[in-house]
């Protein structure tokens, strides 16, 4: 009896021991598929630019400024996963964990870009969001280019009383504060001063005279001398 009663006690307490030993280990722990980082550039998010056509210093972009976009993710190894990108500006270059966002052409302001992995067009886990800066270089400068202009009217003979039309026509170069000052030697200017196409109406009095119409063209770079180009159209 009391051999029996020493064994059922040993039984016990090694049971009472195993399951102490048990409960003492931590719990498996799993990690959860998903991204772990992503990186713009290493870690940059500021970046400097200058439109096309404008001088910059060697640390500013152009108009060409992409960025490179490094995915990390969890447990890799496990299975092949589908990297999904979205983009509030530009577009995405490449397939996978490395990709570039390709800017070309966006306007100033902020930009951001979400990534996520997954299978199916469903995405597992968490999402990651950064976002950058497009902002002007100090010393973001206009590249000076003269356009060339000609001035353009009827080819053929006018009749006395008709409104005939001119325009000037700017080609290449920088044109985007491009200013016209028209003159006339005969007739009256009737719409379109100060913009690049004119009216003028002529009278019968005018009949075998010859109306020209000259503009000159402001507001270019220093470079550039303000243009002037003449047209003419003759009155039957």
């Amino acid at each position: 009896m009391r051999k029996t009663l020493t064994l059922l006690l040993f039984l016990i307490g090694l049971i009472f021991v195993l399951n102490s030993n048990i409960f003492a280990q931590p719990p498996l722990i799993y990690d959860e598929e998903g991204i772990e980082s992503v990186e713009l550039n290493e870690g940059e998010t500021v970046f400097s630019v200058c439109p096309y056509l404008k001088r910059r210093a060697n640390w500013c972009h152009g108009d060409n400024y992409q960025i490179e976009v490094k995915t990390m993710i969890k447990n890799p190894e496990q299975k092949e996963f589908t990297y999904y990108y979205f983009v509030t500006g530009g577009k995405i270059i490449g397939q996978g964990a490395n990709v570039i966002w390709d800017l070309k052409g966006e306007k100033i302001g902020e930009y951001s870009i979400t990534v996520g992995i997954g299978n199916g067009e469903i995405i597992k886990e968490k999402i990651v969001t950064k976002k950058i800066l497009l902002q002007y270089c100090d010393d973001c400068g206009m590249i000076c280019s003269c356009p060339s202009l000609t001035v353009s009217g009827l080819s053929g003979i006018a009749q006395p009383g008709d409104i005939l039309i001119f325009t000037a026509n700017l080609s290449g170069g920088n044109q985007d504060r491009a200013t016209f000052n028209w003159m006339v030697s005969a007739g009256t200017i009737i719409v379109g001063q100060g913009t690049s196409q004119i009216l003028v109406k002529t009278s019968k009095d005018l009949a075998g005279q010859i109306v020209t119409a000259t503009v000159e063209v402001g507001g270019l770079c220093s470079e550039c001398p303000q243009t002037t180009q003449s047209a003419t159209v003759k009155i039957k």
